[in-house]
């Protein structure tokens, strides 16, 4: 959808979020507003796929869960299945590395969960008009991650860089081992070498910095 085509006269959203207390506050909040109606309730990506198919959604506002792999996995997988279907991540952390990887796995938004009703309906429609929305904070955190001198040279070996990139689409230890055909243990190995060679005291910050400098 282009900024310029005209929004449904009622915007159909699903919700996405493990916490069922969550989803009915959401939906409180948006079946307070004139054009919003919420067609469907999930907390699982099968639930999610399920309801894309049946309700048609305009919409899917999805929350980032923890860990956030097996949030970055749920929505790849909606996200390749319905790529035309726009997704707004909510989110509790404008971290950098968790922004990428929500958008890497398909979300066009990404809004944290302190913006106001007005603000988070005004983002829906945004998005719906073909606008990518990112909070204040968010926003201000790509910049700084972006402008920062960059180094590229880390010495990673093949196999390390495999890993990395794995790592980077939101693999668990177990996956990267079964597509690597390597063991767990192996895997761990790597990643304890590719922390000490990024200078990374953790997976999420290794992924930050493999995406702010292009490694991967």
């Amino acid at each position: 959808m282009n900024p310029e085509a005209k929004l449904p006269t009622m915007l159909r959203v699903i919700i996405v979020d493990d916490h069922p207390l969550v989803i009915h506050g959401l939906k409180a909040l948006l079946g307070m507003l004139d054009d919003f109606i919420v067609v469907g309730e999930a907390t699982t990506a099968e639930q999610a796929l399920i309801l894309c198919e049946s309700v048609k959604p305009d919409v899917i506002l999805m929350d980032i869960i923890k860990p956030s792999s097996l949030g970055m996995k749920r929505m790849a997988q909606v996200h390749e299945r319905y790529p035309r279907i726009p997704i707004v991540a909510l989110s509790g952390s404008n971290e950098t590395s968790l922004v990428t990887a929500a958008i890497q796995a398909g979300a066009t938004s990404y809004v944290l969960k302190n913006i106001t009703i007005a603000r988070l309906s005004d983002a829906i429609r945004a998005t719906l008009g073909g606008q990518s929305v990112m909070s204040p904070e968010v926003t201000h955190k790509l910049v700084n991650a972006l402008t920062r001198p960059t180094r590229h040279d880390y010495d990673l070996t093949d196999r390390e860089t495999e890993i990395l990139t794995l790592l980077c689409k939101g693999r668990t230890n177990l996956e990267i081992a079964s597509t690597l055909h390597i063991t767990v243990a192996t895997v761990k190995f790597h990643m304890t070498n590719i922390l000490a060679k990024l200078g990374a005291t953790h997976r999420s910050q290794a992924i930050a910095i493999a995406l702010e400098q292009k490694i991967v």
